[in-house]
């Protein structure tokens, strides 16, 4: 049995480092917000409908085939990938709901009204 790259107990250590650094971000991008609203700067102005539509072309663009979310790395919601000797993908194992996080994913309803849409509803 070949061991894994990283010892566990160092993935560990970057695991429980990684999430008190979303902590810490979390805390402050609140704490920026509330001083925001203290000095009465709006939080930031709203986008135009060209800055929306390119939003919008990069979702589509970078959309996970396995979540329908968009992310930078890794779909969180895969748990195992499994390949032919072609290198063509053979099986998806995902984590079961609730087993997975969703954090670091934009979702569409994340996304501003899609220009066109608010038009035609």
């Amino acid at each position: 049995m070949r061991w894994p790259l990283v010892r566990r107990s160092v993935f560990d250590r970057v695991a429980a480092v990684a999430v008190r650094l979303e902590s810490d971000l979390a805390t402050l991008r609140g704490n920026l917000a509330a001083e925001r609203e203290h000095l009465g700067t709006p939080a930031e102005p709203p986008l135009t409908p060209e800055e929306a539509a390119e939003l919008w072309r990069l979702f589509r663009e970078r959309r996970c085939q396995h979540c329908l979310g968009s992310h930078a790395r890794a779909c969180p919601r895969v748990r195992e990938l499994s390949f032919h000797p072609d290198a063509k993908l053979a099986r998806v194992k995902f984590w079961p709901d609730g087993q997975w996080s969703a954090d670091g994913v934009l979702w569409p309803e994340d996304l501003p009204p899609e220009p066109g849409e608010s038009e035609a509803a």
